[in-house]
C-alpha cells in the first residue's frame, strides 16, 4: 500500500513536470496546461481508486458483515492473502474476530455450566428446606405438615392395593413429672430417645410422626393388626427398660398405646387416627403403660 501511494506521488510529479514542459513548449499556451493536468488528476485519482480506496471499502463492509454475524464461514472472504497493509489489517481482523468467538463459545459455555449448577444447587436448597419443614427437630421423626400430606395417600393406596393399614397411636404417661422432677433438658432427651426407638423399630416403608409434645404416630402399610400390636408391645417394653436404665428409682415414665387398622372400618385417615387415639385413651384408663387393639 505504500508503493502503491509512493507510486501516485510519483505519477503525480512526473505529469506536473510533464506539463510544465508542454506548457514551456507551447509557449506558455494556457490549454495545454488545463489539459495535462486534467489528465494528470484523473490518472491519480482513478490509480488511487483502483489502489487504495477500493480495496480499502471491500474490506470495510467485508468486516462490517463479519462484525454483525456470528458465523466463521464470513470471514472467509477477508483478503487474507494479500501482501499489503490491507492484508495485514485483513488477517488482524480475522485473528481477532476468531478470538472473540471463541470469547463468546467459552462465555456460553461458562454460563450454561453456572445455570446449571445454580439450578442443582436451588434443588437441593429446595429439598433441604422441605426436609426441614417437615421434620420435627428434636426427634428426627415427620410433623403434622408430613402427616397432613402422606396420610390420606397412604391410605388410598391401602385401599387400591386391598391392603391393610395400621395406625399406631403412642403417648408418654407421666411426661410432666419428668420435666418438673429433673428438668426440661432430661425431658428432651427422653423425646429424643422417643425419636430414636420409632425410627429405629420402624420399616423402611412405615411412617414415625411426632404429633407435638409427647404424642407420637407410627403408620404402618401391609401389616394387619397382630402386627401392630407386637411393635406396640416392644415399644412399650423398650421404652420400659430404657426408664430403668436411665431415669431415678422414683420418677415414673411409660409408654400408652392405642392400635386401630383401616379393616376395622375406618373410611379415611383422619378416621383411622380417631380409631387409634381412642383405643390410646382405653389403655390410660385402663392403667397405663399398655397396649389396646381394636
Amino acid at each position: 500500500m505504500r508503493i502503491r501511494i509512493a507510486m501516485l506521488v510519483v505519477v503525480a510529479a512526473v505529469g506536473g513536470n510533464l506539463v510544465g514542459l508542454i506548457e514551456a513548449g507551447q509557449g506558455h499556451k494556457i490549454w495545454p496546461m488545463w489539459v495535462g493536468l486534467g489528465g494528470l488528476v484523473g490518472a491519480v485519482l482513478w490509480l488511487g481508486k483502483t489502489w487504495v480506496w477500493e480495496p480499502i471499502e471491500r474490506l470495510a463492509d467485508q468486516l462490517d458483515r463479519a462484525r454483525h454475524r456470528d458465523d466463521l464461514s464470513s470471514l472467509d472472504k477477508l483478503p487474507v492473502d494479500r501482501t499489503d497493509e490491507v492484508g495485514r489489517i485483513a488477517r488482524g481482523a480475522h485473528e481477532l474476530a476468531l478470538r472473540g468467538h471463541r470469547g463468546r463459545r467459552e462465555a456460553k459455555r461458562l454460563r450454561r455450566s453456572l445455570d446449571h449448577g445454580v439450578e442443582r444447587a436451588t434443588k437441593r436448597a429446595t429439598h433441604h428446606l422441605r426436609q426441614i419443614a417437615m421434620h420435627d427437630t428434636l426427634t428426627g421423626l415427620g410433623n403434622r405438615r408430613f402427616l397432613e400430606e402422606n396420610l390420606e395417600p397412604l391410605f388410598q393406596s391401602a385401599w387400591s392395593d386391598g391392603t391393610d393399614l395400621v395406625c399406631i397411636a403412642i403417648d408418654m404417661d407421666h411426661f410432666k413429672q419428668v420435666n418438673d422432677t429433673l428438668g426440661h433438658e432430661a425431658g428432651d432427651k427422653l423425646l429424643m430417645f422417643m425419636g430414636e426407638l420409632i425410627r429405629g423399630s420402624i420399616r423402611r416403608e412405615d411412617y414415625g410422626v411426632r404429633l407435638g409434645g409427647d404424642e407420637f404416630l407410627v403408620l404402618m402399610p401391609d401389616c394387619g393388626l397382630e402386627g401392630g400390636r407386637t411393635y406396640g408391645e416392644r415399644v412399650v417394653s423398650l421404652f420400659r427398660q430404657h426408664v430403668r436404665a436411665t431415669l431415678p428409682e422414683g420418677v415414673r415414665a411409660s409408654l400408652s398405646v392405642g392400635v386401630a387398622t383401616m379393616s376395622g372400618g375406618a373410611k379415611s385417615g383422619q378416621r383411622l387416627i380417631k380409631a387409634a387415639d381412642s383405643n390410646l385413651y382405653a389403655a390410660k384408663q385402663a392403667g397405663r403403660g399398655q397396649v389396646i387393639c381394636a
